[in-house]
């Protein structure tokens, strides 16, 4: 009897350690049918119990590490990971693009080897932020001009930041997550704007022209060597300022036209002379375009400022020599189909007919 009892005992002890082992192995679904008196029936229960908590706790992790991965794969962002050791982990598809890298070759290799950076003036190697995570345990970020080289030799200049990895606030990093993204666009956006701001730069240095910009008070925040030729303007001047080189005789006129512009939001043109240039009295053609903010408001004024002396005093002269021949001469003007005009005084006098009485007959 005692012999029947040992080897039933026995039994179901194999039955538990054949559990405990399948437990270890990671097979969790294992469960033990309960019975068999009251302690084996306790231990086969506990039994179960453990390992269905064990199969729950490892469902939720898989849970999670399924929806890690989504998530990081959908990042649009370039996504490392790293070991404690500071051996590739997990990479997203942005980051097997940037590095050349194929996640399933990149795992367990060295950081360094993955992501290769080097320095964009000097060409020298620059120090993973991976170490400097693992060695500091805190946040670190690049240096500008740094430039990741891909498996295949393809330069990209990068921005990144490193975060460590920690099971609890206190403990020592586990790994590190590694963030960067392809910044050649933004190079390429940035090179072609200083490449714009310098053409436009020298555009406005070598204009013959005069070029200012009013801000929306209407004081000087900008102009070239011409302008402050033809008037003296400084910088920062105030609208009364400025106009203080205007002719005060064209003043009253130029300041009300500028003003209904800023207020009708249009563009403003104006001859007018400048009295005190080391030049003497000088004829200035003035072309202001309004500039608005976001709101549609009149924030400003870009403007031309051309010197216009040269032509009115031809115009004037021009002018004269007109006035001196009507003067001397008896002068009368047709139309293509014959019919008169107009004609000077000395023509009328001549013929002895008033304006009224002539113009609109044929000659």
């Amino acid at each position: 009897g005692v012999w029947l009892i040992f080897r039933d005992a026995h039994g179901r002890l194999k039955v538990l350690i054949a559990g405990g082992l399948d437990l270890g192995e990671g097979r969790f679904s294992r469960r033990i049918p309960v019975g068999g008196g009251a302690e084996f029936t306790a231990a086969y229960a506990a039994f179960n119990t453990v390992a269905e908590n064990l199969e729950r706790l490892l469902a939720e992790v898989r849970l999670r590490e399924a929806n890690l991965n989504v998530t990081l794969r959908s990042i649009g962002d370039a996504v490392l990971v790293t070991d404690a050791e500071g051996r590739v982990t997990l990479m997203n598809p942005v980051a097997e693009a940037l590095t050349g890298w194929p996640e399933r070759d990149a795992r367990r290799q060295p950081v360094e080897t993955v992501f290769h950076i080097i320095n964009q003036d000097t060409r020298q190697r620059v120090q993973s932020p991976v170490e400097i995570v693992l060695r500091e345990g805190k946040v670190v970020g690049l240096a500008n001009h740094t430039v990741l080289v891909a498996r295949d030799g393809v330069e990209r200049p990068i921005a990144d930041s490193g975060a460590p990895i920690r099971a609890h606030p206190d403990s020592s990093v586990d790994g590190v997550v590694l963030v960067f993204r392809d910044q050649s666009e933004e190079y390429r956006m940035t090179r072609a704007l200083k490449e714009s701001e310098e053409l436009y730069s020298s555009l406005v240095r070598s204009s013959p022209v005069g070029i200012f910009r009013l801000d929306h008070r209407g004081d000087i925040v900008y102009f070239n060597d011409v302008l402050k030729t033809l008037a003296g303007v400084n910088a920062g001047a105030g609208i009364e300022h400025w106009h203080s080189a205007v002719h005060r005789d064209d003043l009253e006129h130029f300041v009300t036209g500028l003003r209904n512009a800023r207020r009708e939001g249009r563009e403003f043109m104006d001859a007018v002379r400048y009295a005190h240039s080391a030049q003497g009295e000088l004829w200035v053609q003035l072309h202001l375009v309004p500039l608005f903010d976001a709101g549609g408001r009149v924030g400003g004024f870009v403007g031309t400022a051309t010197d216009i002396t040269a032509e009115t005093m031809r115009a004037a002269e021009f002018d004269s020599q007109m006035k001196a021949v009507n003067r001397a001469q008896a002068v009368i003007e047709f139309a293509l189909d014959g019919t008169i005009l107009t004609a000077n005084e000395n023509f009328l006098r001549t013929v002895g007919y008033s304006l009224e009485e002539i113009k609109g007959k044929h000659h």
